[in-house]
């Protein structure tokens, strides 16, 4: 049901101008023509709203219309809207005729209840209370319209007595080229935990749209609309790519505790009269430093989704049918095209921090503190997809996982100071010295992120050397940047070079001394590894 009601709206939309404008108005609209809406009176199954209409000279018409689309709609537009009687009895035979139809046609040998269709009539308020030719006359004045006549051998004035009067049989056609790009990001939530769509397609497309409807006169004037049904035809080429990231965090702050606060000195000397009181203390302070977690979770398209077809509907206000629809996927493997990913994060930082704290009468007056704090950055992380490159370069994103763990030392100086309990100088860091202490793959037997990207390129000037960038992959990066590994080159030919303290990328060269197929294979330390085939086929050998 539905589904019913909103292909009702839906030609309800399409009738407004074709009834409102086409019929009402004499004529086609044009592209500068405006219409706006605005609700009278509504109800279940019918509204009656007042159509505006501004052409391009500045020219406005209103118009008031019924829009009903059930026959509790039809009830409720003759109660409380002003539905004339005849009206609400005439739609009223057309339900019962049409539900009559359907019982019919869908018989199985079973009783069917009955069944409220959901035709979208439109009706002119005005229109459907005229009684007298010289009323429409007036109207007719009133909009410069001419009278909507059928063709009659008799002559036009036969024509405007007997032959305008029934219903009449309409169609108009839209066409519509679309070779657009379109691109959207968006966010939902906020803060701590958000997703973050981002999207682009391009769309090359001919649209066509048939509207075949029929339409009521009285006295010349038609009055009535109705959508017969909808032809729906198009061609596409469609091609486009998206990602979808959610992201959780939580920051549980810094958990600190001050283990001592030893006083180093406390003396009073005079200026003048004045004592001036003075204060040497050692404050020791332990804590576990910022503790954030994060996950992150992704689905995209890791290379364009591209679909071409056409199709052709055709919709009543009952159903749609389709005539013919041809689609062609033209992505190749859509296992390849889409990827996922999730990956988890902990962050924390131990440390002990021991400042001298210069104190002036009490703290409430002066103090000032600097003080040497060493500390332990922890990182704990953990990812699982296909969305970290493609180490082989064969055009398949391999699916890979991570388990890893690094341990630092940091150095660095605090300093802070106040003046009757106001900061003149906020609690600051300044880091002196920073480096890698241990690595981590909790992985048995290894953590495959850790295989590296290779992109194997045959040197122009000399055909029988391979220059190969080795590269780390974009989901361990920022931890390998801190913490780089050591890699081994296999050549294929027995030769083997070190490559040390990788980080991002380097590229390492061999020459071959003699053509033929070989595997190249780079290994990390602890066993995670990737290969690529070269072939070396030098004519001068």
């Amino acid at each position: 049901m539905s589904a019913h009601r909103s292909l009702a709206g839906f030609c309800k939309k399409l009738a407004v101008a074709g009834f409102a404008l086409s019929f009402l108005i004499s004529g086609a609209a044009s592209a500068e023509t405006s219409v706006n809406e605005t609700v009278l009176i509504s109800g279940d199954g019918f509204e009656l709203k007042q159509i505006t209409t501004t052409d391009d000279q500045g020219l406005s018409r209103n118009v008031e219309l019924y829009y009903i689309h059930s026959s509790e709609g039809v009830e409720n537009a003759y109660l409380y809207g002003g539905l004339p009687q005849a009206e609400k009895e005439e739609l009223e035979q057309e339900i019962r005729e049409d539900n009559g139809n359907w019982l019919t046609a869908n018989r199985t040998g079973e009783d069917r209840p009955f069944a409220d269709t959901f035709d979208a009539w439109i009706i002119d308020r005005r229109g459907a209370n005229l009684t007298s030719q010289a009323e429409a006359q007036l109207y007719m004045d009133e909009f410069g319209l001419q009278p909507d006549t059928d063709e009659s051998p008799l002559g036009a004035r036969s024509a405007r007595l007997f032959g305008c009067g029934g219903w009449k049989d309409k169609s108009k056609s839209f066409d519509k080229s679309i070779d657009k790009t379109f691109s959207h990001n968006k966010r939902f939530g906020q803060d701590n935990a958000y997703i973050d769509f981002a999207g682009n397609m391009n769309v090359d497309a001919d649209v066509r749209l048939e509207l075949h409807y029929k339409y009521k006169r009285k006295f010349c004037i038609p009055y009535k609309f109705k959508v017969r049904h909808v032809v729906a035809k198009s061609n596409y080429d469609v091609s486009g790519e998206f990602s979808l990231t959610g992201v959780a965090k939580h920051d549980f702050g810094n958990l600190n505790w001050e283990i001592a606060e030893p006083k180093l000195m406390e003396t009073v000397f005079f200026v003048g009269p004045v004592p001036v009181l003075v204060k040497l203390k050692l404050p020791i302070e332990v804590g576990t430093g910022n503790i954030q977690v994060q996950a992150t979770g992704k689905i995209a398209a890791v290379k364009p989704l591209r679909y071409k077809g056409d199709f052709d509907y055709t919709c009543t206000t009952h159903s749609c049918t389709k005539n013919s629809a041809h689609h062609q996927n033209l992505s190749g493997d859509l296992r390849n095209s889409l990827g996922a990913e999730i990956s988890a994060k902990i962050n924390l930082e131990p440390y002990l921090q021991v400042a001298a704290k210069g104190i002036v009468y009490g703290e409430w007056f002066l103090y000032a503190q600097v003080g040497a704090k060493p500390s332990f950055p922890i990182e704990l992380f953990g990812y699982y997809g296909n969305l970290c490159g493609d180490g082989d370069n064969n055009g398949v994103r391999e699916t890979v996982n991570a388990a890893l763990g690094t341990v630092d030392f940091r150095f660095g100086l605090t300093a802070e100071a106040k003046v009757f309990g106001a900061y003149i100088l906020r609690p600051q860091y300044w880091q002196i010295w920073r480096t890698g202490l241990v690595f981590f793959d909790f992985l048995n037997p290894y953590s495959t992120a850790l295989s590296p990207e290779l992109r194997p390129a045959y040197d122009t000037a000399v055909p029988t050397k391979v220059n190969l960038p080795v590269s780390i992959r974009s989901c361990v990066s920022d931890i390998v940047s801190r913490h780089p590994r050591d890699y081994t080159v296999d050549w294929g030919d027995g030769t083997r070079v070190a490559l040390n303290n990788l980080g991002s990328q380097q590229t390492v060269s061999h020459n071959y001394s003699v053509n033929g197929y070989y595997v190249v294979r780079v290994t990390q330390k602890g066993g995670a590894y990737t290969e690529v085939p070269v072939i070396i086929d030098d004519d001068e050998w």
